[in-house]
């Protein structure tokens, strides 16, 4: 049975935080501001933390030589030390909990956090700076973790200054395209934000519906015509936008900025990241569907294909993950202690 699902976006608060560390990868360099970051985030929430690593499994077909076995102990013992030194800095709150699992590193803390409950999910990774967008298992984890996924790139050594929320939304009647949701993801960055005093700007990226067509002939259009049909929707796109900046509490201090950017979202957003010189970028994303401020399919796919810094994707209320639980089995085939 699955942990009960929170509403995490009314709650807007991270009350148990599983924080999954690839210590093979960081070797024996201790990523300090980075937990620093996570410490007083789970300081200013009363949140639990628990830390976890996830190794390759033993592959069937060894899973009875001695050797593979061996290796894999020894792995377990290595990355568990590792993980005790890495809870040192977290000493001032409740002693986190450390585990060492095996098996696809995705799937195990997607289950970790249906079977928990987990409000938030931190992947601390190599430097996303070093390549161009998300790994395979961090877009997985983006999309099919039922809660945030914070992928946080352990070599950062600066304050956060510029927060970006990315908000995607059709143009609504009444300047409201842009509610629900869009305003929860805004929270959240202004929640984020606030841990080093970072600016906050919020994103819409926005395209004319038909603009490919305005200059056919057979419309008979003036460049008139075209102007204000374009000027129309770019007036309800921006009034849309200034909603939810204007709603944002008072986290920002009122000084949340916006940014109306025309053109295809997984284009300009890439682009206008690197201009703002952007720390952390926080968007929502689903697989299908129309729910005011989400990046859809193929759209969200590029975007966190380009990025190069450190994101926070959270899902909408009522988001089902595709991954389901497997019925109880042995301890050792899945957690390696």
């Amino acid at each position: 049975m699955n942990a009960p699902r929170r509403n995490w976006f009314e709650q807007r608060r991270f009350g148990d935080i599983l924080v999954r560390v690839d210590t093979a990868a960081l070797g024996d360099t201790l990523p300090w501001h980075a937990l620093d970051r996570i410490a007083r985030l789970a300081l200013e929430q009363g949140a639990r933390i628990s830390l976890v690593d996830v190794l390759d499994a033993v592959p069937p077909e060894l899973a009875g030589d001695p050797l593979a076995r061996r290796l894999a102990a020894h792995a377990a013992r290595r990355a568990r030390e590792r993980l005790d030194a890495l809870a040192a800095p977290l000493a001032g709150l409740a002693t986190p909990h450390i585990e060492v699992f095996s098996g696809i590193p995705f799937l195990v803390t997607t289950r970790l956090v249906l079977r928990r409950g987990h409000d938030l999910v931190v992947h601390l990774t190599r430097s996303t700076a070093a390549r161009a967008g998300l790994g395979a298992d961090d877009r997985h984890l983006a999309r099919k973790c039922p809660c945030p996924v914070w992928v946080m790139d352990a070599a950062c050594d600066r304050p956060y200054r510029n927060v970006v929320v990315a908000v995607e939304a059709a143009c609504a009647d009444g300047a409201d395209g842009l509610d629900g949701f869009a305003l929860q993801l805004s929270q959240t960055a202004a929640l984020f934000a606030a841990l080093d005093n970072a600016a906050v700007h919020v994103i819409h990226a926005w395209q004319p519906y038909g603009a490919a067509l305005l200059d056919e002939p057979a419309l008979g259009l003036d460049g008139r015509s075209r102007a204000a049909y374009v000027a129309r929707q770019r007036a309800c796109h921006r009034a849309s936008l200034a909603a939810v900046c204007n709603a944002l509490d008072e986290r920002t201090a009122g000084a949340a900025r916006a940014w109306l950017v025309d053109g295809p979202a997984d284009e300009v957003i890439p682009h206008r990241l690197a201009e703002l010189d952007a720390d952390l970028l926080v968007m929502g994303t689903v697989a299908g569907g129309n729910t005011p401020g989400l990046f859809i399919g193929n759209t969200a796919e590029n975007i966190l294909g380009r990025i190069t810094i450190p994101v926070l994707v959270l899902k909408p209320p009522g988001f089902e993950s595709p991954v389901r639980l497997l019925p109880p089995r042995p301890a050792r085939a899945e957690v390696t202690t």
